[in-house]
Order: C-alpha cells, then structure tokens, then sequence
C-alpha cells in the first residue's frame, strides 16, 4: 500500500464538522506512476553516484519487491487526512474523538 498523507489544522473546521485536507495533486491520485517515478529517481540517483536517498542493499531489494508487486497489480492507493492542532497533535472535535480521513484513490 501507498500513502498520501494530507493535515488540516483545527481552527479550519468547526466543532461539528468534517474536516477535509488538500486534494490529491494528478500524480498523487496516479499512484501507480507515482511510485513508479520515485523508484526511477532513487535508481537514477544510484546510477549517478549520488544515492541522495541513502539506499543500501536492502532497501534496493525492498523497492525491486514493490516494482513486481506493482506488475502484479498488488499496490493499493490511499489518501490519509489527519486533523491536527496547534501542537500539531491529531485533533478531535464534538463529532470526532480523532481525526483520521482514509480515501481509496484507486475509485
């Protein structure tokens, strides 16, 4: 599974409402390529001698695991809207006792 984590701070919604946290951007919803764009820039980053991500041997199995994962169809997409306060804690409202938004973006 793939994550796009979204907040929204508590004084932009009401005691009794629903909050809602920044659209997913057209790449964000296509998480597919996303992902298929981030393992190119680590491999890429590699190639050039950079490894800027500081990715070892593990991590580069880990992510030729994802690649066969996303060949077969096995990567799910999820947009998570997390509520947060001035502390930046998850907040909580008279509707809500915490706020944690989860959206399939595969619909």
């Amino acid at each position: 599974m793939t994550f796009e984590i979204k907040t929204v701070m508590k004084d932009k919604y009401g005691a009794n409402s629903t909050p809602t946290g920044g659209k997913a951007s057209e790449i964000q919803k296509d998480y597919i390529q996303n992902l298929r764009k981030h393992i190119q820039l680590s491999q890429d980053s590699i190639l050039d001698g950079i490894n800027e991500h500081g990715l070892d041997r593990n991590k580069r199995i880990l992510l030729n695991k994802i690649e066969n994962d996303i060949k077969k169809g096995s990567i799910g997409g999820f947009k998570l809207t997390v509520g947060i306060d001035s502390k930046f804690d998850v907040s909580s409202n008279k509707k809500y006792d915490s706020f944690y938004i989860i959206e399939d973006l595969s619909k």
